[in-house]
């Protein structure tokens, strides 16, 4: 028996030691489990989107049934006053609604998967020329314009000006990428990379947080973070600030009166002044869903109106959807509209196609606007915010989260998230029964790819499986075994073991294998098990959630009721202070028409005085005019004759002047011609002289001549 005994345990140390030897890597086989997990896991994601997506359908559809109702219900409200969320200021201003191109488009896409501008394609494609994507940890794909990238003090919300619509504050960009990124989506400051843009599927006029000075004369705004996420449910608020913790270096300020600039690059306040100014300002954010669609109502119109003389206008949305990707996507002034031309206002959350020369964003760092303040400065503004703020909404959660990422869906793709993927079709909802079908198989294959995979780990081998089973289907159950390595031929080759002892080893460990197969039996019911209780768990949260959101439902209609009855009480108080004060007012009328009546005789006799000394004063007037007029004709006929001696003098002057210069001309003129006759006399008498002269000198020369030749002898004179 003893010799048994030894047998039996010397086999089993030879199994074990041959086992322990002989374990090969099994990295590889887990990796491949993990990997059909996460195959499996994302299946079932798919799966529930499309049960929420094939239920929105059909809520769409039952809606579609109803619209016309709807759009009479909307027509009739237009005509009633705004809600109490807005001011009593902005009461007696016209509101209209708001004209869409689609009122599908609001609810839903009945476009085919192709069509891209009812997704994130439109951002992927368009956006790619006018800046650089992104692939972030936090965000997923975010994108940062060109102008950021190139000057590190470029921010969103300053290239462009503000035109208050019929739906509250809406930005007018001077950028060409301004209808995208300022109407769907949020923003965030990345250390060391600057202002990044985060993709969201609801257009809005503006995603803004306002602040202002009692005063009104500064007023700011900063863009809200991409954790903030709306919904009709919630109202975004004063208390944005305290919530997402915005601080002070994510605003911008400026004067009131530069609100009607055309941009506000030059006008906005230097950063340094913002721990200053943002001291004297409150929170007025006004964020609200009316008909399914986003107003942003902020700082009061009428107060910024009158602090620019009436130059801030008022103007109406005309929202123009198109649906062609290359479409002049713009938003613009004509005339006392805002033209906007855009994209559905609802986009779904993916896209066939992933935007083009993506980089990486590594240790994502969001500054939030306290960098380079004092921590004690920090901590009191906090306070501050918290004290002046509103309550946050319960519905929200204790911290903000990101925004869901969107899923890239494409034809032939196996996996989520990757190009090619097919994305889920929409029919018919899922029955109860077909999608608790669904996933239990999913959950069930998952706990069988869990157990092998701890299988593996503690050691065990799985046996080759005759073929691979088709994705999304469970293959045929794989049973572990433990890797023996051994066989009655390799106990044989020990000389000592009797042969019977060999068999009952081999007693031994198939009795083992036995009660390792119904162990494993017992942890699959487990697991099974432990899946209903998940189901049934996820089934009660899911019916918790519901309940939590019909009590928020309600309870924002009792709100509403209350808002009703509040604004139904303060009209009849209106009513009542209006009746009073229109008898106040009679009795006002009567005294202040006493008072002037009697003013009014007291101002006819202060006429009567005035008038009369009026007439005697004119008549002194005219007679002292007369007086003046005589003595100034008097004078003037003084001068005049004075004027007219002093002429005659001087004509008379200018006569003897006049003779006196014509007889000295006359005497010159005499004086010439006598002279002339003078020397005309004196010329024969000259001429005669010379000829004198000339013969007087002949007669010289022919007397020394005769002087020179001998004389002859004398001659008788006849």
């Amino acid at each position: 028996m003893n010799k048994r005994f030894l047998s039996a345990i010397l086999a089993l140390q030879t199994m074990l030691f041959v086992s322990c030897n002989q374990q090969p890597d099994n990295t590889a086989q887990i990796k491949g489990l993990e990997d059909r997990i996460r195959q499996l896991e994302d299946q079932e994601k798919q799966l529930q989107l499309q049960n929420e997506q094939d239920k929105l359908n059909a809520e769409r559809a039952a809606f579609d049934a109803e619209k016309q109702k709807f759009q009479e219900q909307q027509n009739a409200a237009a005509q009633l006053p705004p809600e109490s969320t807005r001011s009593s200021s902005e009461h007696n201003l016209p509101r209209k609604p708001v004209r869409m191109e689609s009122d599908a488009s609001i609810y839903g896409s009945s476009q085919p998967d192709s069509y891209r501008s009812d997704s994130y394609n439109v951002f992927y494609e368009r956006l790619q020329s006018e800046g650089r994507w992104f692939d972030d940890d936090k965000y997923g794909y975010v994108w940062q314009p060109s102008e950021a990238e190139s000057d590190e003090n470029w921010r969103p919300y300053t290239d462009g000006h503000w035109a208050y619509t019929d739906r509250g504050w809406t930005w007018v960009s001077n950028e060409n990428f301004g209808w995208a990124t300022y109407h769907y989506g949020r923003w965030a400051k990345v250390r060391k990379v600057g202002w990044i843009w985060v993709p969201g599927n609801t257009w809005a006029p503006a995603w803004v947080s306002w602040r202002q000075t009692e005063s009104s004369d500064y007023v700011g705004w900063a863009p809200l973070p991409p954790e903030c996420e709306t919904s009709p449910s919630v109202k975004v608020e004063g208390w944005v600030d305290n919530y997402y913790d915005i601080g002070p270096a994510t605003y911008v300020f400026l004067k009131a009166v530069d609100l009607v600039r055309p941009t506000y690059r030059q006008a906005i306040l230097p950063p340094q002044q913002n721990l200053t100014i943002i001291d004297q300002t409150r929170n007025v954010t006004n964020i609200v869903y009316n008909n399914n669609v986003v107003n942003n109502y902020g700082p009061q119109y009428q107060q910024l109106a009158q602090i620019t003389n009436n130059r801030l206008e008022r103007y109406q949305i005309n929202y123009q959807q198109q649906a062609q990707p290359n479409a002049n996507f713009r938003t613009l002034v004509n005339g006392n509209r805002v033209e906007v031309v855009a994209p559905p206002p609802q986009l779904q959350r993916r896209a066939t196609i992933p935007p083009k020369d993506v980089r990486r964003l590594e240790d994502t760092q969001v500054e939030r606007g306290w960098q380079n303040i004092d921590p004690a400065k920090t901590q009191q503004l906090k306070q501050v915010f918290q004290q002046t703020a509103p309550p946050v909404p319960k519905m929200l959660p204790s911290q903000p989260a990101p925004p869901p990422r969107p899923v890239i869906a494409s034809v032939g793709s196996s996996k989520p998230g990757q190009p090619g993927q097919q994305p889920p079709k929409s029919g018919a909802p899922l029955d109860n029964s077909r999608f608790s079908a669904e996933r239990q198989r999913i959950e069930a294959e998952k706990a069988q790819l869990e157990q092998q995979k701890q299988a593996l780990l503690g050691g065990k081998t799985l046996p080759p499986a005759p073929e691979q089973a088709p994705p999304g289907k469970p293959g045929p159950a794989n049973q572990l075994v433990e890797k023996t390595q051994s066989s009655p031929g390799a106990l044989n080759q020990r000389p000592t073991a009797p042969e019977t002892n060999a068999k009952e080893a081999a007693s031994l460990q198939a009795q083992k294998a036995q009660q390792a197969e119904q162990a494993r039996a017992q942890q699959e019911a487990q697991q099974r098990q432990q899946a209903t209780q998940q189901q049934q768990q996820a089934a009660a949260d899911e019916k918790a959630r519901q309940t939590e959101a019909q009590k928020a439902q309600q309870a924002e209609q009792a709100r509403a009721q209350q808002e009703a009855q509040q604004r139904q009480q303060a009209a009849q108080q209106q009513q009542q202070a209006a009746a009073e004060r229109a008898r106040q007012a009679e009795a006002q009328k009567a005294q202040q028409a006493e008072q002037a009546r009697a003013q009014q005789e007291a101002q006819q006799r202060q006429q009567a005085a005035q008038q009369q000394q009026a007439v005697a004063e004119r008549a002194r007037q005219a007679e002292a005019q007369k007086a003046q007029q005589a003595e100034q004709a008097h004078a003037q006929q003084e001068a005049q004759q004075r004027q007219q001696a002093a002429q005659q003098q001087q004509a008379a002057a200018e006569r003897a002047r006049q003779a006196e210069a014509q007889r000295a001309q006359h005497a010159e003129q005499a004086r010439a011609q006598l002279e002339a006759q003078q020397r005309q006399q004196a010329a024969p008498q000259q001429q005669r002289s010379a000829e004198e002269r000339s013969k007087h000198a002949e007669g010289q020369k022919g007397e020394e001549r005769k002087k020179d030749v001998p004389s002859p002898a004398p001659q008788q004179q006849n």
